[in-house]
C-alpha cells in the first residue's frame, strides 16, 4: 500500500511539474527584399571573351572558317544568363552591327546548361538547332528561349556557349579590313 501511495504521489508531482512548464510562445515577423536580376555577362570559359574574334589568313575558297585559335574543347564565347523575375520566359538575343560582314558571320549554340554541379542541360530552345551554323542577323534576334528548368536560375544562371564561323564568299583580298560588333541581350520580351 505504501508503494502504491508513493507511486500515486510521484505521478501527481510529475503531472504538476509538466503542467508548471507549459509552453509559451513569442513571435516576430521576417521579411526579405529581393533584388531583380536580369543579366547577361561573359564567363571565363570562352576562348574569345576578352577581345575580338579573329579570322586571319582567310581562304576565300572555303565554305565556313572557324576563328583563328578556336578550341574544340571550349566555346568561342561563353555567356552566363541570370533571371529571377515573374515573366513566363527570358530570351537571349544577338545581333551583328557592321556594313561589311553582314550575312558573313554564323553562330552555333549547343544546348545550354544550368550552372549547377552536374551541368544539367536546360529545357530551353535554341533557335534553329544545336548542331548547325545560323547567320547572325543585323537586328536583335532571339537565339535562345529559357525552358521550365532555367526560367528562374539565380544565383548560378544558365551557361550558353556560342561558336562562330565566317563564310568568306564575296570578301575581297588585298588587305581589305572587315569588322563588326556582336551584341548579346537578355530580355523578357520575345
Amino acid at each position: 500500500m505504501k508503494k502504491l501511495i508513493g507511486i500515486i504521489i510521484m505521478a501527481m508531482v510529475i503531472g504538476v511539474a509538466v503542467n508548471a512548464y507549459a509552453a509559451t510562445n513569442i513571435s516576430q515577423s521576417a521579411s526579405a527584399s529581393v533584388a531583380a536580376v536580369l543579366s547577361v555577362e561573359f564567363s571565363t570559359y570562352g576562348t574569345f571573351n576578352n577581345g575580338s574574334i579573329p579570322w586571319t589568313t582567310v581562304d576565300p575558297s572555303s565554305d565556313y572558317i572557324r576563328p583563328t585559335g578556336s578550341a574544340t574543347t571550349r566555346s568561342d564565347v561563353a555567356l552566363v544568363c541570370r533571371y529571377n523575375g515573374s515573366a513566363a520566359n527570358w530570351y537571349l538575343k544577338m545581333r551583328l552591327t557592321t556594313s561589311n560582314l553582314t550575312g558573313k558571320i554564323y553562330r552555333q549554340i549547343p544546348q545550354p546548361n544550368l550552372r549547377d554541379p552536374a551541368g544539367t542541360p536546360t529545357t530551353g530552345t535554341v533557335a534553329g538547332n544545336t548542331t548547325d551554323y545560323w547567320v547572325v542577323p543585323a537586328t536583335d534576334t532571339t537565339v535562345y528561349t529559357s525552358g521550365s528548368n532555367d526560367r528562374i536560375n539565380t544565383p548560378n544562371g544558365t551557361f550558353v556557349g556560342v561558336n562562330y564561323a565566317l563564310r568568306p564568299e564575296g570578301l575581297q583580298n588585298g588587305g581589305a579590313g572587315y569588322s563588326g560588333t556582336l551584341y548579346y541581350t537578355i530580355t523578357t520580351t520575345a
